[in-house]
């Protein structure tokens, strides 16, 4: 039947665009660098750090004992939180203040 053929072909059409969306996704943030904005009702706000662009990603995609400030890297299709980079950031930021606070 002509109908069943339309929408066999619909589906395999809409398969193939999510397919596609999904690999073009996975490369455009594969090794992406997010800092930690803020962790409200099991999502935390993340904001790029090259793009600057937020995104919204689930907690249970996430690292354990996450906290905000915390910079994690997406890499092999997961996040996993860069405590060198944290670290570092966290005392750039530290330095910056105490040189303020001695002017």
């Amino acid at each position: 039947m002509e109908l069943d053929k339309n929408i066999n072909n619909n589906s395999n059409i809409i398969s193939d665009f999510s397919n596609e969306l999904n690999t073009f996704l996975k490369n455009v943030i594969e090794g992406a660098t997010f800092t930690i904005d803020k962790i409200e009702n099991e999502i935390a706000t993340c904001e790029n750090r090259e793009t600057k662009e937020m995104i919204n990603i689930h907690t249970s995609k996430l690292p354990e004992n996450i906290k905000e400030n915390d910079i994690i890297k997406y890499t092999n299709g997961k996040y996993i939180l860069d405590n060198e980079l944290t670290n570092s950031t966290k005392e750039n930021i530290q330095d910056k203040f105490n040189r303020l606070r001695k002017k």
